[in-house]
């Protein structure tokens, strides 16, 4: 079986964390939660074992921001949604600038 190139992982990480997001609404306004969440049901977390085997936090929080870009399982927090809005506002206007 050949190995999954990193767009065809990625996506993979996208479609597990849309389930999640889908399952489970609070998950959608903690970062943190949702990746825990992850590694319990995707990468059968371990404490004893070496993070190296879980999937990063920033592949698993950038799975959810491109789902929120396409419409999808947005926070329900309105102050979650504010917060988010306020730093990707700066992340553009840094962006333009450089």
């Amino acid at each position: 079986m050949p190995k999954k190139t990193e767009a065809e992982k990625m996506e993979t990480v996208k479609e597990r964390v849309a389930g999640l997001l889908r399952d489970d609404e609070n998950l959608r306004n903690d970062d943190l939660a949702l990746t825990f969440a992850y590694w319990r049901k995707h990468d059968s977390y371990n404490p004893d074992l070496p993070c190296t085997l879980l999937t990063s936090p920033e592949t698993i929080h950038r799975a959810r921001q491109k789902l929120n870009e396409e419409g999808l399982y947005i926070a329900t927090d309105p102050k979650v949604r504010k917060r988010r809005r306020r730093r990707e506002d700066k992340i553009r206007e840094w962006a333009s600038k450089n």
